[in-house]
């Protein structure tokens, strides 16, 4: 029996282990926010506002949601692997608006945005991604690469205007030659029978694209710039890697009397403007524009998925105010709220705020500040809601003496233990009968 009890347990861990291999991997997607440029010569203002940018690092793995089907395809998308190599999405300074447009033919200004790609497609995905056959690549390219990239341009027009990304940006797009943008596509065949794609566009009006795209996905706009991307697309799922500057990011705000002290503040919000089209494109009733006419974007929050987080690190020198919102408990699946789970939280040794999902923070507002929500006759300017203020805080400020209750209690503790055993040794012990 004794021989037999470790096969049996063997047996047990091979099984639990190709159920674990066997199971689909978790979706995993983290934003964090590691940077918060709040020096002075960094900040700017705009109609009486101080305003702040920051850096955000984006690592995303296993999204179902992306897949090669759903990309503007000729193929099928039915398989294949797509990686990214290198996507960059930046303004366009003097000296390269001088290699772009030495003879001022594109009239390109410093309001422009560059987009570079540089794509891998294996064997399946030339077919199912570009719908070109794999015996003869290159003259199949040159047969139909104008209507791909004619396909691909009227792809990127229709999602720009159906997500409402001209109402954010305030113009059209001009990306066709016909409009005055530049694309440039190139294929080269590689030795595994695969390809390399590279992509150069320059236009007006792409840094409100990728941030409405954003906004679909998350529920908060960002206006991007300086962005990098790479990461692997395939038929059932894939995974992403971006780093990027985001423009008004916080807020300077004064609170007047009785409190009497300034802040910076960062919310979420739409990048569209309060006008009946956005109010249809983010489904909300006509009402809410009385509450969101103030605002130059609509507020919004963040709808984080399972398996979705946001680290916000707070920079040196500034802490959280202790009454952040939403600091109540995730949802769960059912969408009531698991109180016993961890909520937001400060750690306040790393000055880091974590927002775990899953959390719909709109949803939350609606039921743990309802008597607010209703007398703002909507969202409550914006969720989440952090203020940073100067100084460090006061866990941080007073660690010392937090450091040294600790020490007293552990010790106190201790003593107690040994003073216990001590007293426990000598009782008289009963007789063995």
């Amino acid at each position: 029996m004794r021989r037999l009890l470790p096969v049996v347990l063997g047996a047990v861990l091979l099984l639990a282990g190709a159920a674990v291999a066997a199971a689909p991997s978790q979706r995993q997607v983290t934003f964090s926010f590691t940077e918060l440029w709040l020096e002075e010569d960094s900040v700017y203002e705009e109609e009486g506002v101080l305003y702040a940018d920051g850096w955000m690092v984006v690592e995303a793995e296993h999204l179902p949601e992306l897949t090669l089907s759903s990309l503007p395809l000729l193929g099928s998308g039915a398989a294949g692997r797509l990686l990214i190599e290198g996507l960059s999405l930046s303004y366009l300074d003097a000296e390269r608006l001088a290699e772009l447009d030495p003879e001022g033919e594109y009239g390109f200004d410093e309001s422009c945005m560059e987009l570079a790609v540089r794509l891998y497609l294996d064997r399946a995905a030339v077919e199912s991604v570009l719908g070109l056959e794999l015996s003869n690549l290159e003259s199949e390219w040159a047969a139909k690469s104008e209507e791909i990239v004619a396909y691909w341009i009227d792809a990127v027009y229709e999602a720009y205007y159906a997500c409402g990304a001209d109402l954010a940006y305030g113009d059209d797009l001009y990306l066709s030659p016909e409009d005055g943008g530049l694309v440039e596509v190139a294929l080269e065949p590689v030795e595994d029978g695969g390809a390399v794609l590279e992509i150069l566009a320059v236009s007006w009006g792409l840094e409100a694209l990728v941030g409405r795209l954003f906004e679909q996905w998350t529920g908060v706009g960002y206006w991007f710039y300086d962005l990098n991307l790479s990461g692997e697309i395939g038929a059932e799922e894939s995974s992403l890697y971006f780093e990027t500057a985001v423009s008004y990011l916080l807020y300077e705000y004064y609170y007047p009397y009785p409190d009497n002290y300034t802040c910076w503040v960062w919310e979420g919000y739409s990048l569209l403007p309060p006008l009946p089209e956005s109010l249809a494109l983010l489904g909300l009733e006509e009402g809410y524009l009385d509450y969101a006419a103030e605002y130059e974007g609509i507020p919004r929050a963040w709808r984080l998925k399972e398996g979705e987080q946001i680290l916000f690190h707070m920079p040196e020198g500034w802490h959280p105010k202790a009454w952040w919102e939403p600091y109540g408990p995730p949802q769960s699946a059912d969408g009531g709220y698991d109180l016993a789970a961890p909520g937001v939280s400060y750690r306040w040794e790393e000055n880091l705020l974590i927002f775990p999902g899953p959390m719909d923070m709109e949803k939350w507002a609606q039921r743990y500040s309802a008597l607010y929500w209703e007398e703002a006759g909507g969202l409550p300017s914006g969720l989440p809601y952090v203020e940073l203020s100067a100084g460090a805080h006061y866990f941080v400020s007073g660690k010392g003496l937090i450091t040294g209750i600790v020490i007293f209690l552990f010790l106190l503790a201790a003593w107690g233990l040994v003073h216990g055993s001590v007293a426990l040794a000598r009782l008289p012990r009963r007789a063995d009968l």
